[in-house]
């Protein structure tokens, strides 16, 4: 990973951590869900050319969507 690629990585992983050790219940799973279907685009992103440009655009909304 590049450098700003494994500086969104860790942000992201600690904004997912602290949402998800402060919900509970559906809405839990609602985060869980959501988590999985954004791993599923990231794997896309490393088929592609623009596989840098793509993954940051999707850390970046990722980290949008939790707070970040």
């Amino acid at each position: 990973l590049s450098t700003d690629l494994s500086r969104l990585d860790s942000s992201m992983a600690d904004l997912y951590s602290r949402k998800r050790s402060g919900s509970t219940g559906s809405a839990n799973d609602r985060l869980t869900r959501a988590q999985r279907t954004w791993l599923s685009n990231r794997e896309r992103c490393s088929r592609r050319i623009d596989m840098d440009g793509c993954m940051k655009r999707l850390y970046r909304a990722r980290i949008g969507e939790l707070g970040g």
